[in-house]
């Protein structure tokens, strides 16, 4: 069992500047730093921007790698249900407290 200590006792470093980043209170910001930072140059990131809330109040983006994901299962079971349900039903106003 010793043999197998040591290999695991070793701390990785960190060389990503990513856990410096700041999440932003804006959709819209964090959707383009994935754009142009993490995924510049990859062309088989697919973004889907939707709308959720009686009025289309929310904003939402999926992001998936095309090609490992399946389209029809994100539209019906992901995307659908995101969409439709939340238009059914006024959020509580008082569930945001706390």
């Amino acid at each position: 069992m010793k043999i197998w200590k040591k290999p695991f006792k070793k701390k990785r470093q960190n060389t990503n500047n990513s856990n410096n980043m700041k999440v932003s209170k804006s959709l819209y910001e964090n959707l383009k730093i994935f754009k142009e930072e993490y995924f510049k140059d990859c062309t088989d990131i697919v973004y889907r921007e939707f709308e959720m809330g009686i009025r289309g109040e929310y904003k939402g983006v999926i992001i998936c790698v095309d090609g490992l994901t399946d389209s029809k299962v994100i539209n019906e079971f992901i995307l659908n249900n995101l969409m439709t349900i939340s238009r059914m039903a006024e959020p509580n106003p008082e569930s945001r407290k706390g």
